[in-house]
């Protein structure tokens, strides 16, 4: 998808092919601990289905990833968090850097730093514990 976007839009300078690099492979990271941390939740596979819809439809409906941050009309709280999920900063600084959107928010590459160690932690400990039993 992202080879079809640089054939439409451009190939992007070395700073924005950078931070396209950089959240891709934080994004991939995070979202790859987290189906780890999902999987070993449970030993009940209706259980794992259950947690992964919700988890999925949720990171994906609620934050910003098919629209821009300014389309999205929640009440502060709820709309401040959606703003700062793995997806939605990444969808954000995939927008900059393709140029859709004119500055990048200097924490969100830090933010999705944070979110894949976190994640990436989380799955590793999950992992180990439930795999030892």
């Amino acid at each position: 998808m992202l080879a079809i976007v640089l054939a439409l839009v451009g190939v992007p300078g070395p700073a924005q092919a950078a931070v396209l690099a950089y959240t891709s492979v934080a994004l991939s990271a995070s979202m790859s601990a987290l189906a780890i941390t999902i999987s070993t939740s449970t030993r009940d596979f209706n259980m794992q289905a259950t947690f992964r819809a919700l988890t999925y439809y949720t990171l994906f409906l609620l934050p910003s990833v098919f629209y821009p941050r300014e389309v999205l009309r929640l009440p502060g709280p709820l709309a401040n968090a959606a703003a700062h999920t793995p997806l939605s900063l990444a969808a954000s600084a995939h927008r900059w850097a393709l140029g859709y959107s004119a500055a990048l928010d200097p924490s969100a590459p830090l933010e999705i730093a944070l979110w894949a160690l976190a994640l990436l932690a989380a799955a590793s400990l999950l992992y180990r514990r439930n795999v030892s039993y």
